[in-house]
């Protein structure tokens, strides 16, 4: 006489609304997916939810434990682990109230000439909880997590953050290679969430909330946005080697600063490339540059970075 044992399929997550809240907790969340009954936990992260109400097989109520950061939700039932879906923390206003996102103007080292001076390129949340920022990586005058970050035209308040996290081809400070190469040229900053305010809106009002999707050459246009030039905008020529090459025109102290199509964020200002008249305007792609902070170990600043909701 044989005996056959039913498994219960694993749940699956479909969706998660709102997909973000405040970091104090306290948010009413809505899962919807399949196979829910029985759920014996719901995480948001690595924190349990505060509370939660199996309302069907297909939808959880959950109330989100104060965390920060972009975290993962899960469901948890008797025949597994459901897939995760994203949940974003969204900071307070610090009580110095100095706000800080994309195009804004940062230094180090005191700005030129020995020093560097550049464009924010966005801010947001990695999956572990930092609060960080992207710019470029020839901004970094060394390879150490010893290099200050300051907004220009405010020392007094202080360093707003440090470098933690480079490429694993830094181009040096300035560019050793020419022409530079643009592949990963990118910085993550740390920053220091007692000094600033975080926003995601540059200053001629872009928002900077979403990574887009690839650029399509001689189809889409790209605009970027750098703290001494303002917006320009051009035809994408060339997208190759997580290098957009663009006429989208830039000049010093833009480095870092968002690129920006229809579909959201892809990149952040690198170099100019005289050897290629066509297209002379060289830009890092996002991907590329998440895949490299990813390559470097789950522990990395800045992985699974997500911008600002």
């Amino acid at each position: 006489m044989s005996t056959t044992t039913s498994l219960s399929a694993a749940p699956t997550l479909t969706s998660a609304s709102p997909g973000s809240g405040p970091v104090i907790g306290g948010t009413t969340v809505v899962l919807t997916g399949t196979n829910l009954t029985g759920a014996t936990a719901v995480g948001f992260g690595a924190v349990p939810a505060t509370s939660f109400t199996i309302d069907s097989a297909t939808r959880i109520t959950a109330v989100s434990p104060p965390a920060r950061g972009v975290v993962r939700i899960t469901v948890t039932t008797a025949s597994g682990l459901s897939n995760g879906l994203p949940f974003t923390y969204v900071g307070t206003h610090a009580p110095c109230g100095v706000n800080f996102g994309p195009g804004m103007s940062i230094i180090s080292d005191g700005g030129p000439p020995r020093g560097s001076w550049g464009t924010v390129g966005a801010v947001g949340y990695d999956e572990l909880g930092n609060l960080v920022a992207l710019t470029a990586g020839h901004m970094m005058t060394r390879n150490t997590r010893a290099q200050e970050v300051f907004l220009s035209g405010n020392r007094g308040l202080g360093p707003v953050g440090y470098y933690a996290t480079w490429p694993t081809n830094w181009p040096g400070f300035p560019s050793m290679r020419f022409p530079a190469d643009s592949s990963r040229d990118y910085a993550v900053i740390k920053l220091d969430e007692t000094k600033i305010n975080p926003v995601n809106t540059t200053p001629n009002g872009t928002v900077i909330n979403r990574i887009g999707v690839d650029p399509v050459p001689l189809s889409d246009i790209m605009c970027k946005y750098g703290q001494v030039s303002g917006t320009t905008c051009g035809l994408v020529i060339e997208y190759k080697n997580n290098v957009i090459s663009s006429w989208a025109a830039v000049i010093p102290g833009d480095s870092g600063g968002p690129v920006t199509t229809r579909s959201g964020l892809v990149g952040i200002t690198s170099a100019i490339n005289p050897l290629m008249p066509w297209a002379p305007f060289q830009f890092t792609g996002i991907p590329g540059i998440l895949d490299d902070i990813a390559a470097q170990g789950p522990g990395t600043i800045g992985i699974g970075f997500i911008p600002l909701p």
